[in-house]
């Protein structure tokens, strides 16, 4: 499953007649929140642990660990139909692929946060409290909007998400500074959006009765992970400035 097959996933849980909806979350949508962020919370653990693999225990090739979260996602989309309508979403397998998918997430970051932490080791602890922040500001912000109204972001989400891709694929042939710059900023600002935009479909998908918290906890994590990358690579930036400064 690429990126944009899951925007089209998310596109699929509207309905125009429900963004206007005004009345609290109900008691089904409390609960699905309480599972989505715990699984959530779950895989930040598995990351960090996969980080620690890495960087300590055994090295894995990027190809292969790329590999392996290809199938996770895939086992998870497709089994997702199957669980819901069976009521077993969090069978030993999904979980598996679930929790895989974290976990190789975390060996994938275990070489750049190595650097990282050798540059500056407040960087690290410094982007994860800053990005954890700003998701759980923009989350809850779309938690206790009256409306709906951040699943309009969707239309733009998905052009931002294809400028980006044209400015990736170009910065591979010819890479520049203002590239660069549009992949740092421009990245952050759509996964911003995503945080409120699936927030948002998270709620509605709950209310029609789907109950596939672990799918919908995979985009939350896309997204935190997203918004961490770049806050590091932001501070990191500008430690390394600092730096060159001090040796003028």
């Amino acid at each position: 499953m690429n990126v944009f097959e899951q925007y089209n996933q998310r596109q699929g849980a509207m309905n125009l007649k429900h963004i206007f909806n005004f009345a609290p979350l109900s008691p089904i949508q409390q609960e699905h929140l309480t599972r989505v962020y715990g699984a959530l919370m779950t895989n930040i653990i598995l990351t960090a642990v996969g980080v620690y693999v890495q960087q300590r225990i055994l090295a894995l090739p990027i190809f292969l660990l790329l590999g392996v979260q290809v199938f996770c996602v895939w086992g998870l989309g497709a089994s997702s139909t199957e669980a819901v309508y069976s009521g077993k979403v969090t069978t030993p397998l999904r979980a598996a692929y679930f929790g895989g998918f974290g976990f190789t997430t975390g060996m994938m970051l275990g070489d750049y946060l190595y650097f990282v932490n050798v540059l500056n080791p407040r960087i690290i602890p410094t982007a994860f409290l800053v990005s954890m922040g700003i998701f759980a500001s923009l989350s809850a912000a779309a938690i206790v909007a009256k409306d709906r109204k951040f699943i309009f972001l969707g239309s733009i989400l998905g052009t931002g998400l294809t400028l980006f891709t044209y400015v990736s694929l170009f910065s591979v042939v010819w890479r520049t500074k203002l590239a660069d710059d549009v992949l740092l900023w421009g990245g952050l600002l759509l996964y911003i959006g995503f945080v409120l935009f699936d927030t948002q479909v998270t709620l509605e998908m709950a209310r029609r009765g789907s109950s596939d918290y672990l799918v919908q906890a995979i985009q939350f994590y896309v997204d935190l992970v997203g918004i961490f990358i770049r806050v590091v690579q932001i501070l990191t930036d500008k430690e390394r400035r600092k730096r060159q400064r001090d040796e003028e």
